[in-house]
C-alpha cells in the first residue's frame, strides 16, 4: 500500500542561514548539501553577475540550480520523487567550478571596479558570519579569513599591474598569486574535513586492509557460519538488543540471516513485519525479529548468536551451546530446541479476513496454529487459533515534563521519562505493545498551554521563542525502553520522516524471562505528542509453544538443495497438508510436485504455500524475475530500432554526399 508523506515547502531557518558559510566552507550540512568551495569560486560568482552582458547562460543556470538546492520540493524531484536530498550536488559543483574557470582569468588584469567589488563582497560575508554566528561554524569564520586574505592578495595583483605593467613576469606573479590562494583555501577546507578535531570524516572509514575483515572475520555471521555437523539450511539471528546488527555480512559469509538492508525488500516481507508489529522502522532495513520466539522459529532460525559481555537476551528455547568448528572471540552461538527447518507443514489454515481481525499479538500465536492463505480453501480444515497471552495492568509514574492523558503523552522536554510499575507473570516473554502509535513533533512554545506559559519565568521564555525560531518538524522519535535489567528501543516515525512507511504498531520485546518482570521505563528522545489507541503490557507463556511447534515439525521438507535460482528438496505428509516454504513469496515462484507444475500460494504473508496429498513427494522450487523475458525483449527491440535509425541515417547523410558532389561537378 502507498504511504503518504509530509515535507515542508520550504527548509527550516537554518539551513537558510547556513547556506553561505556552506558554500565558502566544510561545516555540517543537512540534506546532503554538501560544496565547501575555495575562496576563489565565490568570489567567482560575484564578479560573474558583476559582468552584465556576459555569460548569460551561466547566470541563468547558476540562479536556477541555487533554487533547486533551496527548496525541498525540487530536491525530491531531482532525487527521483523517493525523499528529500540534495545528492545531485556534484553537478551543481561542476557549473560553479566552470564558472570559476571563465571569471578568475579576468583577475590578471584585474580593475579597481572589481577590486571594489570584492571589497564589498568580503565585507557583506564577514558582516553576514558575524549576525549568523549560530549557523556559521569554526570552518567558515577561517574560510572567512581566507577570504579577506584572498581580498588582499588580489589587490596585489592590482598594485604589481600598475606599478611593473611593462615588466614580463607581472603575469606569472599573478598567477602564482591565484594558485597560492587556491591551494590556502583547498588546504584549511580540507583541515576541517578530515582533522580528528574537527568533522574527522576520515574516522568514517576503516583502517586500510580493515574493511573485509569488520565484515567477514568479526561478526556474529562468522560466527554462525562455524557451526558443526550442520550441513543442511539454517537460518541464525543476531542479539539486535544489545549488539549493533551488521547486515547483510550473512552473504559474505555465505550463511543465512533474517537482518538485511536492501532498497527493493520484497513488499511481503515488510507487511509481514506490520502485522506482527516486528520492531522495525523502516521498508528497506529489517534488523531481526526481536529476539522474539515464535517469530524466529517461524522464520526457520536455528542458531542464534550473541556476544559474551552485557547480558545474553536470547528467545526461549535457545538455551544449548551450539558446537563451533572454530570459535569467534567474544561470540557464543545457541542453538534453538524447536526449531523448524526451511519447510514445515500445516493441517489447517487461517483465513485472510479472520487473520487480519486479529491483534498483533494474537497473530503471532495464530501462525503457530494455522497457515494464513490469501484465499480460503477445502483442501485443509479452517483453525480456530487459541491464545494464552495475558495483559496486566499497570500504573504509571509521571515525570514532572511528561503530561499523561487518556491515549497520549505530551513530553515537553527530550531525554524525559515515564515508569510503568505491573506484576508481571513468570516463564513468559514481556512485551510492551502499542497500537496505533503516532508521533507528531511541537515547536518548543506550542508545546505549552496558555497557563503553563504563564507560570514560566521571562528568561524560560525568551529561551523557548529563540529555539522556535530554529524548529523544524521531526520525522522520528526513538522509544529508549528498560525492563529490569533488559533494555530495547522501537522508533517511531510519521509522515515527515523520509524513510516513514507508515508503521503505527509496536511490540517492544524484553525477552523471556523465568522470574516475573515489574517495571518498564520509557524514556522520550523527542519533545511532542505520542498518542495511541492501546499501551499494554502483555505476558506471552511458552508453554503451548512447545508442543505447536513440534507439530509444525512433524512433516517437513529434507534433503534440501539451494542452488542458484532453485530451491528442491524431499517431503512425506501423513495426511493433506500445506507445506509452508519459510522463502519470501513472489510471481517469480514457479513449483513443481513430482515433476507436475503446481500453484505456488502466498502463505503467512510473506512466504510460499504448496497444497500435498498424503504420501511422499519430489518438491522442486525454480525462480525467475518476473518480467525478465519482457524486459530483455524490449531492450532488443530497442537496440534494433536504434540499428535501423543508425543505418538509415548514415543511407539518407551518403545520398546527400553524392548529391552534393554531382551539384559541384
Amino acid at each position: 500500500a502507498s504511504v503518504s508523506k509530509l515535507f515542508e515547502p520550504f527548509y527550516y531557518l537554518s539551513y537558510y542561514e547556513g547556506f553561505l558559510p556552506s558554500f565558502i566552507s566544510i561545516q555540517p550540512s543537512d540534506k546532503w548539501t554538501i560544496m565547501g568551495y575555495a575562496s576563489l569560486v565565490f568570489l567567482a560568482v560575484v564578479l560573474l553577475f558583476a559582468e552584465r552582458k556576459k555569460h548569460r547562460s551561466l547566470k541563468i543556470g547558476f540562479v536556477v540550480t541555487t533554487i533547486i538546492l533551496l527548496i525541498p520540493l525540487l530536491g525530491k524531484i531531482m532525487h527521483g520523487m523517493s525523499y528529500v536530498s540534495n545528492r545531485w550536488v556534484w553537478g551543481y559543483s561542476m557549473l560553479v567550478c566552470f564558472i570559476a574557470t571563465t571569471v578568475v582569468p579576468s583577475l590578471l588584469n584585474v580593475t579597481r571596479k572589481t577590486l571594489m567589488i570584492i571589497t564589498g563582497a568580503v565585507v557583506i560575508v564577514g558582516a553576514y558570519l558575524f549576525i549568523f554566528t549560530k549557523t556559521s561554524s569554526k570552518g567558515a569564520i577561517i574560510s572567512s579569513v581566507v577570504l579577506f586574505i584572498t581580498a588582499l592578495l588580489i589587490y596585489a595583483i592590482y598594485r604589481i599591474n600598475i606599478s611593473y605593467k611593462a615588466k614580463s613576469y607581472v603575469k606569472f606573479v599573478s598567477k602564482l598569486i591565484l594558485v597560492f590562494v587556491t591551494m590556502l583555501s583547498v588546504c584549511v577546507n580540507a583541515k576541517f574535513l578530515y582533522s580528528s578535531n574537527t568533522q574527522n570524516y576520515l574516522g568514517v572509514f576503516n583502517d586500510k586492509g580493515m574493511a573485509l575483515e569488520d565484515l567477514v572475520d568479526t561478526t556474529h555471521a562468522k560466527a554462525a557460519s562455524y557451526v558443526e555437523d550442520d550441513s543442511g539450511f539454517y537460518r541464525f539471528d543476531e542479539n539486535r538488543i544489545s549488539n549493533k546488527v551488521m547486515r547483510n555480512s550473512a552473504v559474505l559469509n555465505e550463511n543465512h540471516s533474517v537482518s538485511s538492508f536492501y532498497s527493493l525488500t520484497n513488499g511481503n516481507i515488510f507487511q509481514y513485519m506490520l502485522e506482527t508489529a516486528n520492531n522495525i522502522y523502516c521498508d528497506s532495513i529489517i534488523d531481526g525479529l526481536d529476539n522474539r520466539t515464535m517469530l524466529e522459529t517461524l522464520a526457520g532460525v536455528k542458531y542464534f548468536v550473541t556476544t559474551e559481555s552485557g547480558k545474553i537476551t536470547k528467545p526461549f528455547g535457545f538455551d544449548s551451546k551450539a558446537k563451533t568448528r572454530k570459535s569467534v572471540e567474544n561470540y557464543k552461538v545457541y542453538q534453538n530446541s524447536n526449531a523448524l527447518g526451511l519447510g514445515y507443514t500445516y493441517d489447517k489454515y487461517i483465513s485472510r479476513s479472520d487473520y487480519e481481525n486479529m491483534t498483533a499479538v494474537e497473530r503471532q500465536q495464530a501462525l503457530m496454529q494455522g497457515v494464513v492463505l490469501d484465499d480460503d480453501t477445502d483442501f485443509v480444515e479452517s483453525a480456530e487459533p487459541t491464545y494464552n497471552h495475558q495483559t496486566v495492568p499497570y500504573a504509571i509514574e509521571e515525570d514532572e515534563n511528561v503530561v499523561v492523558e487518556n491515549g497520549k503523552f505530551t513530553v515537553k522536554k527530550a531525554g524525559s521519562e515515564i515508569t510503568l510499575k505491573f506484576n508481571g507473570k513468570t516463564s513468559c516473554e514481556t512485551y510492551l505493545y502499542f497500537h496505533n502509535l503516532e508521533f507528531e513533533s511541537v515547536d518548543p512554545v506550542s508545546i505549552y498551554s496558555d497557563d503553563e506559559w504563564e507560570e514560566l519565568s521571562e528568561y524560560e521564555q525568551k529561551q523557548h521563542e529563540t529555539s522556535k525560531k530554529y524548529w523544524t518538524h521531526e520525522g522520528r522519535a526513538s522509544l529508549d525502553c528498560k525492563c529490569d535489567d533488559v533494555s530495547n528501543y522501537a522508533y517511531v516515525c510519521n509522515p515527515y520522516f523520509q524513510w516513514y512507511a507508515g508503521k503505527k504498531d509496536y511490540i517492544i520485546n524484553f525477552v523471556y524471562s523465568n522470574e516475573a518482570r515489574d517495571t518498564i521505563t520509557i524514556k522520550f528522545s523527542q519533545q511532542g505528542y505520542y498518542t495511541f489507541d492501546e499501551m499494554s503490557v502483555v505476558c506471552q507463556p511458552m508453554d503451548k509453544y512447545i508442543s505447536q511447534a513440534s507439530k509444525l515439525g512433524e512433516n517437513q521438507l529434507e534433503n534440501i538443495v539451494t542452488d542458484t535460482n532453485t530451491i528442491s528438496g524431499d517431503i512425506t505428509v501423513d495426511k493433506d497438508k500445506i507445506l509452508c516454504l519459510a522463502v519470501p513469496y513472489s510471481s517469480g515462484w514457479t513449483a513443481y510436485v513430482d515433476g507436475k507444475k503446481a500453484e505456488v500460494k502466498r502463505a503467512n504473508t510473506m512466504f510460499m504455500g504448496l497444497e500435498l496429498t498424503e504420501g511422499s513427494h519430489k518438491i522442486r522450487f525454480e525462480y525467475q524475475t518476473p518480467g525478465l523475458k519482457t524486459g530483455a525483449l524490449a531492450t532488443c527491440s530497442g537496440l534494433g530500432v536504434f540499428a535501423v535509425l543508425i543505418i538509415l541515417l548514415e543511407i539518407y547523410y551518403r545520398n546527400k554526399s553524392r548529391k552534393s558532389r554531382k551539384i559541384k561537378n
